[in-house]
């Protein structure tokens, strides 16, 4: 029965072993990736835009790598067939793949890739399992961390490296104040997201940890440790480095902060974090090393073939199987859910063909230049997009300006700014952003405290009013008072909802799920760019409810004359 098979396997045409492939179990898996993909380039396209994940493509590489150089170290076949476990992960893909679909969330897109690519790795049996795993948790680096618990931990690190690095300067006898995650020094303000590299070093240095835990095999406590040590020597970089520039400045004149000094220095300082990781991971071998001896003992006396026989017995149940458990209930089902998968995925790209704007459509003021990144210039946005007198205020004067990449204020800003008889206003425009932007956080870190944070609903009542909003109240070291509106649109002029509370909380997310199943066809297209428009009152007493209907209905005007100028309407004739 075995020869007669193997007689026709090998007198069949090409036709055959074409088709013959196609029913193989690895080409429904490979059916399923493809589904994934639109979902997993929106979520690249988006957390490329964030300066501390943009080692993506190099741990993409990484694991590439080391998945393949394990896959070669495997000895015998490796024999692709679905298991009752391979199946189960498939499901639970399929299930979040659906979600993200229903929710347009490239976030859980992710996640139903990760699960589908273990679920490929199952399918080869318990040796490929177990050497590929590891590598496969260097995945879920690909996600970053939910309800911006990573925005929450940029701004605790930097109140650690500031207040850290105000330790030192005090330790060195630098006269300097200390006001929010600003140090201020004469002659010179430095924050400490521009003076170091903040946590832009902290997630490739986590990545980098992972990555050697996994190619230098190192045991699971060995493997958390070393992790951990990169988070601490990230911190402990970071103060040396605010109190390094600090110094500098502050002794021979020499700005460290900006320019290609400051990336100089990021580099160097990022060798040395490299270099602190190592040295570490020496250590903990060192002081583990009394278990790997007695592991290492352990397997010297077993038998020199006992490893060897194991493999050839595996791998002879594995070989032993008739030709008919390709069309097996299993892969049977294997097929209906790649066929699944497809459906969604063909679903997913004739959403984003149709929804996609066109080039340049997104960030109308891209028009200016030949990117979104660029700062607009006077045709699009200038000082008479603002009219002279806006409620109580005169303006006094306009610019823009353009700062780091990494700046928590946004990469260019256009501003207007007005004067009143006891009240000063600053209009400002501010991009590039990635989805709703806590602007709370970034005032913390300049010294203010956040007394309150109100979203300002649409009433009808109110004329003015075209949509919500987010009001702010500050008060600063010296009791000046603060009064925020601020109000933000995706690339294409749609104003966002603001989340109902500061950093994305499990009740915030439900409702703001909830949004997104309503208005499911309606905003498919947007891109992952976001344009704040915010307004500040400063005052040196709280501002009455009449000057707070005022400073609205002022920002409510400004914000219709900037985004007339940006997302014109054709007119219709």
């Amino acid at each position: 029965m075995a020869s007669t098979a193997t007689q026709i396997l090998t007198s069949a045409p090409a036709e055959t072993a074409l088709l013959r492939c196609l029913r193989l179990p690895l080409v429904p898996y490979v059916f399923i990736l493809i589904s994934h993909l639109p979902m997993l380039v929106l979520q690249l396209r988006k957390i490329w835009l964030i300066e501390h994940y943009r080692y993506i493509p190099f741990l993409l590489a990484a694991f590439a790598s080391l998945a393949w150089h394990r896959w070669q170290q495997i000895p015998g076949p490796k024999i692709c067939r679905p298991t009752r476990a391979s199946l189960g992960v498939l499901f639970v893909s399929f299930a979040l793949l659906a979600m993200s679909q229903l929710l347009w969330s490239p976030w859980l897109g992710t996640v139903a890739t990760i699960l589908s690519v273990l679920a490929i790795v199952l399918s080869f049996g318990r040796r490929v399992a177990s050497s590929v795993t590891p590598a496969w948790l260097l995945l879920w680096l690909l996600l970053p961390l939910p309800l911006c618990w990573d925005e929450r931990f940029t701004l605790w690190l930097q109140g650690v490296s500031s207040q850290g690095g105000s330790i030192l300067l005090d330790y060195f006898g630098h006269r300097h104040v200390l006001a929010g995650y600003m140090i201020e020094i004469p002659g010179r303000q430095f924050l400490v997201e521009e003076a170091c590299s903040g946590v832009q070093s902290l997630f490739p240095l986590v990545a980098t940890a992972a990555f050697l835990a996994v190619w230098l095999r190192r045991p699971l406590v060995h493997s958390l440790l070393l992790i951990a040590s990169a988070a601490f020597w990230a911190i402990a970089v970071n103060v040396i480095c605010v109190t390094l520039v600090v110094s500098l400045f502050a002794q021979s004149g020499v700005d460290m902060g900006a320019g290609w000094q400051h990336t100089a220095f990021g580099v160097g300082l990022f060798v040395v974090e490299l270099l602190m990781l190592l040295s570490t991971d020496r250590l903990l071998l060192f002081l583990i090393v009394p278990t790997g001896l007695h592991t290492a003992s352990a397997e010297e006396g077993a038998p020199p073939d006992a490893s060897a026989e194991t493999d050839q017995i595996y791998v002879a149940r594995e070989m032993d199987f008739p030709f008919h458990v390709h069309h097996s209930a299993r892969l049977v089902i294997l097929r209906f859910i790649a066929s699944a998968f497809m459906a969604v995925g063909v679903f997913q790209a004739a959403t984003l063909a149709y929804h996609r704007p066109s080039r340049g459509e997104h960030l109308p003021v891209a028009r200016a230049g030949s990117g979104a990144d660029r700062t607009p210039s006077s045709d699009v946005l200038s000082e008479g997009t603002l009219p002279q007198t806006l409620g109580a205020w005169e303006r006094a004067g306009f610019h823009a300006m353009t700062r780091s990449r990494n700046s928590d204020l946004g990469r260019h800003s256009i501003a207007w700014r007005y004067a009143g008889s006891k009240e000063g206003a600053v209009v400002s425009v501010d991009f590039p952003f990635v989805g709703w932007h806590y602007l709370s956080g970034c005032y913390q870190s300049r010294g203010w405290e956040i007394e309150s944070r109100t979203v300002i609903e649409h009433d009808e009542s109110q004329e003015f009013l075209d949509a919500a909003f987010v009001e702010l109240s500050m008060r600063d070291a010296t009791a000046r008072r603060g009064y925020m509106l601020v109000s933000q649109f995706t690339g294409t002029g749609d104003r966002q909802i603001p989340p109902a509370t500061p950093g994305l909380s499990l009740s915030a997310w439900c409702v703001a799920a909830r949004n997104r199943v309503l208005n499911r066809f309606v905003d498919l297209g947007a891109e992952p760019t976001t344009i704040q428009i915010q307004m500040l009152v400063t005052s040196d007493l709280p501002l009455s409810d009449e000057q707070r209907q005022q400073a609205r209905q002022a920002f409510e005007e400004a914000t219709r004359q900037i985004a007339k100028q940006l997302w014109p309407k054709e007119e219709t004739p």
